[in-house]
């Protein structure tokens, strides 16, 4: 049987159970990740990208990515989680599309997603 503690989320202080061994974990609540579950290296970035939600388009900024995906920031509403949107980014070639597996209230109207790439 695997071993259970309760956890207190950092960034929404609320509590939830989780195996004592994990080697990846995020909240529950608010989706943020307390272990790194990333296995790609990721590189710090300084470039702007277009995001595609159906016919809308908007201008993001990469704040680090890898090879499997891309941490955005952006201003307006919140990207859903499971959202499947077009990404271009002209500096690294990459023009596809995403899902959002997170995001997080920056401050305001600013927010921050994790997109894997598809």
């Amino acid at each position: 049987m695997t071993p259970i503690e309760h956890r207190v989320c950092p960034n929404c202080a609320r509590v939830f159970f989780a195996a004592k061994e994990a080697k990846s974990l995020s909240c529950p609540h608010c989706g943020y990740v307390l272990l790194e579950r990333r296995r790609l290296e990721r590189r710090e970035a300084a470039m702007d990208m277009i995001v595609t939600l159906g016919d809308v388009k908007m201008a993001a900024h990469i704040e680090n990515y890898s090879d499997g995906g891309i941490r955005m920031s952006y201003g307006g509403s919140p990207i859903s989680k499971e959202t499947v949107l077009g990404v271009d980014v002209e500096g690294l070639k990459i023009h596809g599309n995403a899902l959002a597996v997170w995001t997080r209230k920056v401050s305001g109207s600013t927010y921050a997603s994790g997109l894997r790439l598809i």
